[in-house]
């Protein structure tokens, strides 16, 4: 049995991180399910309800991509780790 997964991923950053490996956008990358075996990773489901939550956010930043992952980790109470500064506009705890 595989050791608890301590990242979470987003359902959302897997899309968009499959979507890139396979445009070949990502030279040399590792494909999303190396990297959920190698990293232990756990891919965390959008919950369908997000919806709400994003109709609700401000409208600072206009990647839908980005605003749905600021409403999973509000949704989750979980941490979002980006280097985007414009997402600590949200109401969201962030890693950076």
């Amino acid at each position: 049995m595989l050791a608890e997964a301590r990242l979470v991923v987003s359902a959302v950053t897997a899309w968009e991180y499959a979507d890139l490996h396979n445009r070949g956008r990502l030279k040399s990358a590792l494909s999303l399910d190396e990297l959920v075996q190698g990293l232990n990773l756990r891919i965390e489901p959008l919950p369908a309800e997000s919806w709400q939550m994003i109709e609700r956010l401000p409208n600072i930043h206009l990647d839908p991509v980005d605003r749905m992952l600021v409403a999973h980790a509000i949704m989750a109470d979980a941490v979002l780790a980006t280097a985007d500064r414009r997402m600590r506009e949200y109401p969201v705890r962030l890693l950076w």
